[in-house]
Parts: C-alpha cells; sequence; structure tokens
C-alpha cells in the first residue's frame, strides 16, 4: 500500500511539475514572438534609415552636376571681370596728355 501512495505522489508532483513546465515554455514564446516582432521592427527601421540617409545623396549625385556647372560658369564670367580689372594701365603709363586732363 505505501507504494501506491508513494507512486500517487510522484504521479502527481510530476503533474505539477508538468504544468509548472508548461506554463513557463508558454511564457518563455510570448517573450521569444516578441523579441522577433522587436527585431522584425528595428530591421526595417534600420533600412529606413539608410535611405533616407542615402536618397538624398543619390538626387544629389543626379540633378547638382548641371546647377554646378551654371554656377561655376557664373563664377568664370565674374573672374574674367575682375582679371580685366587688373588689367588697367598704371597711373605713371598715361600720356602727358591724359595726365593733364585728370590734374
Amino acid at each position: 500500500m505505501s507504494n501506491n501512495v508513494e507512486s500517487d505522489n510522484y504521479s502527481d508532483e510530476i503533474k505539477d511539475l508538468l504544468k509548472r513546465n508548461v506554463e513557463l515554455t508558454e511564457e518563455i514564446h510570448e517573450s521569444i514572438t516578441y523579441i522577433k516582432k522587436y527585431i522584425f521592427w528595428q530591421k526595417v527601421f534600420g533600412f529606413l534609415k539608410v535611405f533616407i540617409f542615402l536618397i538624398p545623396i543619390i538626387i544629389g549625385l543626379i540633378y547638382l552636376p548641371p546647377i554646378l556647372e551654371q554656377v561655376l560658369e557664373q563664377y568664370k564670367t565674374i573672374l574674367d571681370i575682375g582679371s580685366t580689372v587688373n588689367n588697367v594701365p598704371n597711373i605713371e603709363s598715361l600720356t602727358p596728355g591724359l595726365l593733364d586732363m585728370i590734374r
């Protein structure tokens, strides 16, 4: 009879342990699904960050060269005007008639 009672105690204990094991397994499963979703969204937003960073650079590489060409042409014309101003003759090289007119 004592064997039977011990066997029932072990059986009840095993059932309790199995229930506890199932509960813990369900908790772990819930945690894992949350972590998987979190990692998925981290990857998605990581790619979005990269695209948000790369798209303006790509657009800039496409559209900036013509604009820069125009700006550089305007800058070159300004530099050419500046070089002609520097080519004005010195006052000493003016003829005496022009010097008399200036005075």
